[in-house]
This record gives structure tokens, C-alpha cells and sequence, in this order.
């Protein structure tokens, strides 16, 4: 039975008191179905767009590093799509408010993504048009030795100046979603204010309909104010950060079909952002962690590990002929190769242990707890898992297989800090392949 039926049936009992109720009720439903609907809605879909932009500037960051380190030009086509979707992004946000905050943030954000993508666009073109010099090795080696300070200044500076923007790009992301966090706030504060209106309201009408008919008066008290009550503890729970929380339909009528409304749009709200970590700290390629998100798990991990004076080792796992296996059978399945690897990897090592990408046809390791002993260990059973698998290809490869080479570094013995660690085990992986690769080594 809908709301208006209840007030129809309470106006044939008492006509005058019900129908100054009954045209009260009907304003206040409406203001507060309003909010609801719309501000509530605006906002959510407001916050959407923003999760929404800042996931465009993350992926197109990340597709950018894959194609300056692969050159594929697939990645730099997926790129200027994600280009385009934070561009329409900015363009929904700039349609729908008329705050004059965010038409600054956005003013803002338009001028330093644009900054932004010019550094990017400096940034690829500088490694496409950066290619050795002909003639003789010697020449070679001369000319390239006088261009190398240079360049490697150049890119310093323009990586410095697009992580900085990029950072700044993030934070602007962060106060539009801050903005519309607020502003669903507010709506739940008139929603208060319109529910406290009402209880006032409501309770005049019942004094009088209770003359009447005081069952009347308490079955339309319940029938209303009880679901709305449910709503509002539910916006309140949602407003805080609780988004696994599901507000329960007590009825079939315009305030349970919001109430259903609202948990569908509470849910897709959870799946976005789940999406958005899940993709801001994994590879896309391989699916498992990417280095950004390796750093952090290796900074907390090396803290705890000094805290509590306990051992920790990086391994670093690398393709052997990487290049020539991709010469040989194309870039489509040197992709096939990278996931079945990532796979072999994560099953062979520990459920405690860390997996990410390093870039290119190389891994990284965090085996916590793990001494030097075991780490070599370890190392060996990532080794021989790969060595023993039966890649496609693989007896084309100049070994007559795939196999890895793989280097390592532990903490305390070796050294004290993510960098160091980090570059300890780099330097044995080169040892690792100028000793003939397809084994482990340790500085």
C-alpha cells in the first residue's frame, strides 16, 4: 500500500485534520524525495566521474612507462584513450555543478593535465628520436658518450616535472571527491532537518487524529516514519565509509523502492572502487602486483624488519634472450610468455611472499623473513620451475629453452636500505648472465 492510500484512508476518518496533514505530508515527501534523488544521486554519479578521472590519469601514466620501456605502439593507441576519457571526465564534472570551487579545480586540473600531457608528449617523443649515431664503433662510442649527460638531464627533468604534476593532477582528483563527500553530507543534514519538521509536524496531527482514532494515527506513524528512520541510518552508515553495509526494504512503497535504489547505487559505488585499487596496484598484463605498489609493501616490510630485527631478501627475476625469443616469435606471444612466467612465479613461491612486476621481461621478489640461506633457496626453485616448464617456442630460445637468471640481496648482510637492497640484487642478476645465465647468484 503506497503512502498516498494510507492518507487517503486516515483523511475518510478525520477529513479536515488528515487533509492539512495529508498536504503537509505530501510537501515534506517531496522535498525529501528531491534531496534524495537528486542530490543525493548527482553527487554519487559526481563522485563516480572523479574515482572515474583520477583511474584515467593512473592508467595513462602507467601505459606511458610500459611504452617508453616496450615501444609497442598499442600501449601509446591505449594511452590517448584514457587521454580522452579524463577529458570527458573533466567535461561531465564541468557540466553538471555550477559550484564555483570545483569550476576551479577544474580550471586548475584542465591547466596542469594539459602541462602534464605536453611533458609526456616531450617525454616519448625524446626516446623515439633518440637513436644511435652511424658510423664506425668508435665514432659510435665518441658521439654517444658527449650526448648521454645531456640526455640523461633532459629526461630527469622532464620525469621530475611530470611526477610532479601528476601528483598535483591526483590531489585536485582527491578534493573534487572531498567535495562531493561534503556535499552528501549537507544533503544529510536537511534530510535531518526536513525528517525533524516532520516528527514535529506529526506529532500535532496525531493529537488530534488520536481523538478519532488513535490506531489510525500509529499505523500511519509506523508505516512512514519507520522506513524513513531505516534510511537515514543506512545514509548515515554509508555517509561514514560503510560501504558493505545494506539497508534492509521494511516496505513496498516509495520509500523502499529508494531504499532499493540506494543500496544497487551503494554497490555499483564499492565495485568502482574496488576496481580503481585493484588497478592502481596491480600490472595489466600479468595481473599480479605492479613495482609502484611493490615499493610500498617493501618500505613497510623493511620497517618491520628493523623493528623487530628480523631478515628480509629481494630477489630479481629475469627472461633469458627475452629479446630474441620476441624477435622470433612476435610481441603477441612475448606477452604469453610474461603471464605464464607471473603464473609459475606466484605458485612457486609462498602465500606471505610478494610478487610484482619490474618492468619488461622482469620480476621482483620480497621474501619476508627469509634469510640469504633461504633466499638462495628459493631463488633456485624459482629458477628450476621456469627452466622445467614447457613454454611454446621455448627450443628456439639459444639455450633450447626459456629459462631466468636470477639475483638477490638480503637485509641486514647485504644492505640496509630499499634502494641499496634493490640494487645489490640488480647487480647479481647481471652476474647471474654474464656468468652464463640460467642460475642464481648473490653479490
Amino acid at each position: 500500500m503506497s503512502i498516498k492510500v494510507k492518507l487517503f484512508l486516515a483523511a475518510a476518518i478525520t477529513i479536515l485534520a488528515v487533509m492539512v496533514y495529508s498536504f503537509w505530508s505530501e510537501q515534506h515527501q517531496g522535498r525529501l524525495g528531491a534531496i534524495q534523488s537528486e542530490a543525493l544521486t548527482k553527487n554519487f554519479q559526481a563522485i563516480n566521474s572523479a574515482a572515474e578521472l583520477k583511474h584515467a590519469f593512473v592508467i595513462y601514466d602507467d601505459l606511458i612507462v610500459r611504452f617508453i620501456l616496450t615501444n609497442d605502439a598499442g600501449l601509446a593507441e591505449e594511452a590517448e584513450r584514457y587521454k580522452k576519457i579524463a577529458g570527458d571526465r573533466i567535461a561531465e564534472i564541468r557540466k553538471s555543478t555550477k559550484s564555483g570551487t570545483v569550476i576551479k579545480l577544474l580550471n586548475d586540473l584542465g591547466k596542469e593535465s594539459a602541462l602534464y600531457f605536453a611533458d609526456v608528449e616531450r617525454m616519448t617523443r625524446f626516446y623515439q628520436e633518440t637513436k644511435f649515431p652511424e658510423g664506425s664503433p668508435i665514432e659510435i662510442v665518441a658521439v654517444w658518450s658527449k650526448r648521454f649527460p645531456q640526455q640523461k638531464q633532459s629526461l630527469t627533468l622532464l620525469s621530475s616535472s611530470g611526477r610532479s604534476r601528476l601528483t598535483r593532477i591526483y590531489s585536485i582528483c582527491e578534493k573534487l571527491l572531498d567535495i562531493n563527500r561534503v556535499e552528501i553530507e549537507r544533503a544529510q543534514s536537511w534530510i535531518e532537518d526536513l525528517l525533524e519538521e516532520g516528527q514535529k509536524a506529526f506529532g500535532w496531527a496525531t493529537a488530534i487524529i488520536f481523538i478519532v482514532t488513535g490506531a489510525a494515527a500509529l499505523l500511519l506513524a509506523f508505516s512512514i516514519l519507520r522506513p524513513l528512520g531505516v534510511l537515514l541510518t543506512g545514509v548515515k552508515r554509508i555517509v561514514s565509509g560503510d560501504l558493505n553495509f545494506e539497508m534492509p526494504i521494511t516496505s513496498a512503497d516509495e520509500i523502499g523502492t529508494l531504499t532499493q535504489a540506494f543500496n544497487s547505487m551503494t554497490r555499483n559505488l564499492k565495485e568502482k572502487q574496488e576496481q580503481l585499487l585493484r588497478e592502481t596496484i596491480t600490472d595489466a598484463l600479468t595481473g599480479i602486483y605492479n613495482f609502484r605498489y611493490f615499493q610500498e609493501v617493501m618500505r613497510r616490510e623493511l620497517e618491520r624488519a628493523r623493528r623487530y630485527e628480523r631478515p628480509l631478501s629481494v630477489l630479481i627475476v629475469d627472461i633469458d634472450h627475452f629479446k630474441q625469443y620476441n624477435d622470433a616469435q612476435g610481441h603477441e606471444m612475448g606477452n604469453v610468455i610474461l603471464k605464464m612466467a607471473a603464473q609459475m612465479l606466484r605458485e612457486t613461491l609462498r602465500a606471505e611472499d610478494t610478487l610484482a612486476r619490474y618492468g619488461g621481461e622482469e620480476f621482483v621478489v620480497l621474501l619476508a623473513d627469509t634469510k640469504k640461506e633461504q633466499a638462495l633457496a628459493a631463488a633456485d626453485r624459482l629458477r628450476t620451475a621456469i627452466e622445467t616448464a614447457q613454454f611454446p617456442g621455448g627450443d628456439k630460445q639459444p639455450l633450447g629453452k626459456v629459462t631466468v637468471s636470477v639475483g638477490g640481496a638480503a637485509y641486514p648482510v647485504d644492505a640496509h636500505t630499499t634502494q641499496a637492497l634493490i640494487e645489490r640484487a640488480d647487480r647479481a642478476l647481471y652476474k647471474a648472465k654474464n656468468d652464463g645465465r640460467n642460475r642464481a647468484a648473490w653479490t
